[in-house]
C-alpha cells in the first residue's frame, strides 16, 4: 500500500479549457477498468480512488 491516506491532485490554471478533458479521461480510464488492471499489475488495489471529485 502507498502511503497512509495521502491524496493527491492535479492542478490546472483557472479557468483552463483543459480541466473538462482531462476529468472526462480519468472517468473514462475507471469506467472502462484500466485504473483497476494498472492498480492490479503492480499491486495497488488499496492504492487507487475509482470514485474521484471533479472540480468544476
Amino acid at each position: 500500500k502507498l502511503g497512509d491516506n495521502e491524496s493527491y491532485g492535479i492542478a490546472f490554471r483557472k479557468g483552463s479549457d483543459i480541466v473538462a478533458a482531462v476529468n472526462t479521461a480519468i472517468s473514462e480510464l475507471v469506467a472502462d477498468g484500466t485504473v483497476k488492471t494498472i492498480a492490479e499489475k503492480y499491486g495497488l488495489q488499496d492504492s487507487i480512488v475509482t470514485d474521484f471529485q471533479a472540480a468544476k
